[in-house]
């Protein structure tokens, strides 16, 4: 990891450009590999703020993001959120 990092230090800016493209294309295909994995229906799990958690129902999976209608603990609906889907983990019946 440091000799990564002192070849970072040691870049031009269009090097570090490219890297950041790189960097971020990979980022967006490991984003978009995660919202295969859910579809309409699914029951999940959502990380709300870091550290709570909050029940939740798939409702539509998009390009980049997944909309969940998250639910109180009394079955009643919270709200419904377009979440990236790396905050879902999915949950059994």
């Amino acid at each position: 990891m440091t000799t990564l990092i002192e070849q970072v230090n040691n870049m031009n800016l269009d090097d570090l450009r490219t890297l950041n493209k790189l960097a971020i294309s990979r980022i967006n295909d490991l984003t978009a590999s995660f919202r295969f994995n859910f579809k309409k229906g699914d029951l999940v799990t959502v990380k709300m703020n870091g550290r709570t958690t909050a029940p939740g129902v798939v409702e539509k999976v998009m390009r980049k993001n997944v909309q969940v209608k998250v639910m109180n603990e009394d079955g009643l609906i919270r709200g419904i959120y377009n979440c990236t889907p790396t905050l879902l983990t999915k949950r059994s019946k």
